[in-house]
């Protein structure tokens, strides 16, 4: 472990071509443990730094960071990065981003609400939207409620 964390550089696992586009995995070969570590963090986060570098070089159009990028302490959930690059081409997310967005590109036209079970996660996600579109949240507590949604 000593020796990965003081030698290793991030590297390709897989490869696979999925509907015509080429899709790659890439690791930062560390330990989850070693994300909670604040002296391990700047190490952690310029590894992934050079592979978004590297990513926006090379012309990737997204770029899903996954794991323990959700840890806020770590580079508040991939922002450190945007902000730091903002003339970044290659889009950076999260894997529960990119999920949400293909489900959101699956929604029919006609549906006018969506919903959460969570009360805490509602408010956050109804923070996060913009204003012009929060009125679309539904907070609902029985799935009998949403069956309009």
């Amino acid at each position: 472990m000593l020796m990965m964390w003081a030698r290793s550089k991030t590297f390709l696992v897989c490869l696979y071509c999925l509907r015509g586009r080429l899709h790659q995995v890439w690791m930062v070969p560390r330990f989850g443990f070693q994300c909670f570590l604040r002296f391990a963090k700047d190490g952690i986060n310029r590894q992934i730094e050079l592979g978004i570098l590297r990513s926006d070089r090379m012309g990737v159009k997204v770029l899903s960071l996954a794991a323990l990028n959700k840890n806020e302490a770590l580079n508040e959930i991939g922002m450190l990065f945007v902000k730091k690059h903002p003339d970044l081409t290659v889009r950076v997310v999260l894997g529960n981003t990119l999920t949400a967005a293909v489900i959101l590109n699956q929604i029919p036209n006609d549906v006018t609400e969506m919903l959460t079970l969570s009360q805490i996660r509602f408010h956050s996600i109804q923070e996060e939207a913009p204003r012009e579109f929060q009125h679309y949240l539904v907070h609902v507590t029985k799935y009998q409620a949403a069956k309009i949604c």
